[in-house]
Formats: structure tokens, C-alpha cells, sequence
């Protein structure tokens, strides 16, 4: 895991290095889209956790993919936001307006 403990220290010297866009809700948005889950509660609120990034293996890193954040249902499902967990990413469903 690991916290951003300067979230403007990280847009005005790190972000640019690696990214085009410097806003830091485009670098949270990517966190997600890379299958990163931000903790909640406990001793480690506010962090981001993913199960292969861990200090020191380069190795495991190779495994992130980015994930699919958003599917597109038919109309025959259900009319309900579900939340589901696909391969470590959070993956939302909502049932397509335009055919009703």
C-alpha cells in the first residue's frame, strides 16, 4: 500500500514527469482503471492497495493490467446499480437507457 500524503507536491513535481494531464483526480481515476483500491478504514485509511505492487518486486508489477470500469447491460437485466469484483477491479453495470 501507499499513501499520497501531498496530493499538490505530487501534481506540481511528480505527475508531469509521467503523465499529460496534471490534475490529481485524472491520477486517482488511472489508480482505479489499474485495479488500485483505496482503504477505508483502519490504521491505513486513505491508502491505495493492490496486490501486485509491493515494495521491491518489480516482477509482480508486470502482472497490473488496466481494468474495464464501466459495462453496459441489456435492457432485459435488472434495473439496479450492481457493484461487482472482476480480476481485482471494481467493474459497475447499469442497465442501458436507450432501449427502453
Amino acid at each position: 500500500a501507499f499513501v499520497i500524503i501531498s496530493p499538490s507536491k505530487l501534481v506540481s513535481i511528480v505527475i508531469p514527469h509521467f503523465f499529460k494531464k496534471a490534475k490529481y483526480s485524472s491520477f486517482l481515476r488511472k489508480l482505479v482503471r489499474w485495479g488500485f483500491q483505496r482503504n477505508r478504514s483502519g490504521k491505513e485509511n486513505g491508502s491505495f492497495y493492490h496486490k501486485h505492487f509491493q515494495r521491491g518486486n518489480e516482477e509482480l508489477c508486470k502482472k497490473i493490467r488496466p481494468c474495464d470500469t464501466l459495462i453496459l447491460m441489456d435492457t432485459a437485466q435488472s434495473d439496479n446499480k450492481n457493484q461487482n469484483s472482476y480480476g481485482g477491479c471494481q467493474t459497475f453495470q447499469y442497465q442501458s437507457k436507450e432501449k427502453q
